[in-house]
């Protein structure tokens, strides 16, 4: 009978010592950023689809400032996220934890960056319609699942029965 040696590198999740938590400062400037991400998107959402442009003003000044302010943070958000994969989701991953909602977070922000890049370059009208869509559609569900993820390691849980 051949016995299968554990990779010393990949501790077993028994030997996980409880989630990999952000400082303070990191996991608030995380939620600040994206905060500011989401809503800048939302705020371009409303005035192009929703308000219609008057024929004497063109676009409303808050659809081009809100779309700046979006490309911004999303360039701030691309760098938090590079910062995440040594600090938070490799050392997580290796223990095992939190794989699942941590993926899907992984996933979604890699789709929003490509979807953002096209946005950006795409020359087809067609294109950038169906980019677009999916663009605003994943954007707008990252707080839920930006809360999946967080509810699944269990911080909301301690800090909410802890009062």
């Amino acid at each position: 009978m051949t016995r299968v040696m554990a990779d010393p590198d990949l501790p077993s999740r028994s030997a996980a010592a409880g989630p990999i938590r952000l400082p303070p400062w990191q996991e608030a400037t995380l939620l600040a950023v994206l905060a500011g991400l989401v809503a800048s998107g939302a705020i371009w959402l409303v005035y192009h689809h929703l308000l219609p442009a008057r024929a004497d003003m063109g676009t409303h000044p808050a659809e081009a400032w809100s779309l700046r302010l979006h490309g911004g943070l999303a360039m701030a958000v691309l760098v938090l996220v590079g910062m995440l994969l040594a600090s938070h989701v490799l050392p997580a991953w290796r223990r095992r934890l939190n794989r699942g909602s941590g993926g899907l977070m992984l996933g979604a922000m890699a789709v929003l960056t490509a979807t953002g890049y096209l946005l950006y370059y795409a020359g087809s009208p067609s294109l950038r319609d169906a980019v677009s869509a999916l663009h605003w559609g994943l954007g707008l569900a990252l707080p839920v699942l930006l809360a999946l993820h967080m509810t699944r390691g269990g911080r909301w849980k301690r800090n909410f029965f802890r009062q």
